[in-house]
């Protein structure tokens, strides 16, 4: 059976608070094309992978032990959005500026993927953390929200999405560390 994964990198709790506090305001706004995620589903994808047989999968735990020999680096988060753009809405989404850190992960991760046999992602990589899902794919405007807030990435996790009647949850499947900053 096939599953459904991904890397990425989850904020820590004080982030995941200063985050609450952020997106309050739009919760309270009731917009019924917003479907808000769950904190716990809260994480910043660096390569989505797709759907692929349990055999992939342990390779690609291999790949995530390879990124052990990355350091730690922050993440900056200084706007709330739309994402990837208010004519093609898919999230509303915390954004950031790409550190040079996350650039090299990424990169490594995405050479290490083709190297599998598996889809080159096809796109460039822009952090973002999806905080509501929009239903429809008709335009939607929501005028942007600077925030300032930053973590520190020390870990790496490949995640699974398992579907359930109350919606997506994300699972992790292993997790390595970076290396600490000298």
């Amino acid at each position: 059976m096939k599953q459904r994964v991904f890397f990425a990198v989850i904020p820590d709790n004080a982030t995941r608070e200063l985050l609450d506090a952020a997106i309050a305001p739009l919760q309270a706004d009731g917009n019924p094309r917003l479907r808000w995620l769950e904190r716990e589903n809260w994480h910043l994808t660096l390569r989505f992978v797709g759907d692929v047989e349990p055999s992939v999968v342990a390779e690609l735990q291999d790949c995530l032990d390879a990124m052990t020999g990355h350091g730690c680096f922050q993440q900056s988060l200084t706007q709330l959005e739309v994402f990837p753009t208010a004519q093609r809405p898919l999230v509303v989404a915390a954004t950031g500026p790409v550190h040079s850190g996350a650039r090299g992960i990424v990169e490594d991760l995405e050479a290490r993927c083709r190297s599998l046999g598996l889809p080159e992602e096809g796109r460039p990589w822009r952090p973002h953390l999806t905080l509501a899902r929009i239903r429809g794919r008709r335009r939607f405007e929501m005028a942007p929200t600077a925030i300032d807030m930053s973590f520190t990435v020390r870990r790496l996790l490949l995640m699974e999405s398992v579907a359930s009647a109350q919606g997506r949850r994300y699972m992790p499947i292993a997790e390595s560390s970076l290396t600490a900053p000298t």
